[in-house]
């Protein structure tokens, strides 16, 4: 069961075209300023609202795990083998590059008061769009607040490219939130208990996000459910659901994700 101690926020976008780009990410920061720990900066930024984030000078760090290769696999040796993962880096000239690492190295981080922020996209977002709109999420978080401690920021790519038919589509990706968010509770588990986790879904993101909550509290997802020790005490993680794909009444107790 998903146990929840304060009513989530959902946030309904009535902008059309590229406002509602600028709305999500506003409302992604608001959220993530919330509940990461961080305090907003009420300084109006003068800024384009994406350039490419400069991270020469600070000890924040930028990830994409992807799971597209694996497909929608729930076969925890698979997922060790096929999760694919880069690190965003650059250097004092502006050059950056997505470099190969091992997603194994996020589960040890030397810098104990960091904050670990993960983003997981909505529905028909391509490869190399994860990544553009993952940094336009981060660098709003950087232009609109200010940080305690550095940030571990981490984009969850998962298989929700655009196919024909937006309603096939849309019915296809909705049934595919299930595995999805069963591979990103496999991954939560993965972390250390005390690791500070913040967790932020867009649309369809966020029914992967609620749904891994749900899994880790020991709910079912269909015939889907985690293996977690007895006598292993729950995280906790701070979450944020934007504009989820689902209704509200999901998340109260008896209903979707209260059983």
């Amino acid at each position: 069961m998903l146990s929840i101690h304060r009513q989530p926020l959902f946030v309904r976008f009535q902008c059309v075209g590229p406002q509602i780009a600028q709305t999500m990410l506003t409302a992604v920061l608001a959220m993530v300023v919330v509940l990461s720990g961080l305090e907003q900066n009420t300084a109006v930024a003068t800024e384009p609202l994406f350039t490419v984030p400069n991270l020469s000078a600070n000890t924040d760090e930028i990830f994409l795990i992807s799971t597209r290769e694996v497909g929608t696999s729930v076969d925890s040796q698979r997922l060790q083998q096929g999760l694919r993962c880069h690190r965003f880096v650059g250097n004092s000239s502006g050059q950056t590059m997505w470099q190969k690492t091992d997603w194994r190295n996020l589960l040890v981080d030397p810098i104990a008061d960091r904050t670990t922020v993960f983003y997981v996209h909505g529905n028909r977002v391509a490869p190399g769009k994860d990544l553009l709109d993952g940094l336009e999420v981060y660098r709003s978080l950087k232009l609109h607040g200010k940080t305690n401690g550095p940030v571990r920021f981490i984009i969850w790519s998962w298989p929700s490219t655009p196919i024909p038919r937006p309603f096939k589509d849309f019915r296809l990706k909705a049934t595919l939130t299930h595995p999805v968010a069963w591979q990103f509770a496999w991954l939560l588990q993965q972390f250390p208990a005390k690791t500070k986790l913040s967790l932020v879904g867009y649309s369809y993101g966020a029914r992967i996000v609620s749904g891994a909550l749900h899994l880790l509290q020991g709910g079912q997802l269909g015939k889907l459910k985690m293996n977690t020790p007895s006598n292993e005490e729950p995280s906790q993680y701070r979450a944020a659901l934007i504009a989820a794909a689902y209704d509200e009444s999901w998340i109260e107790p008896g209903n979707y994700y209260g059983r």
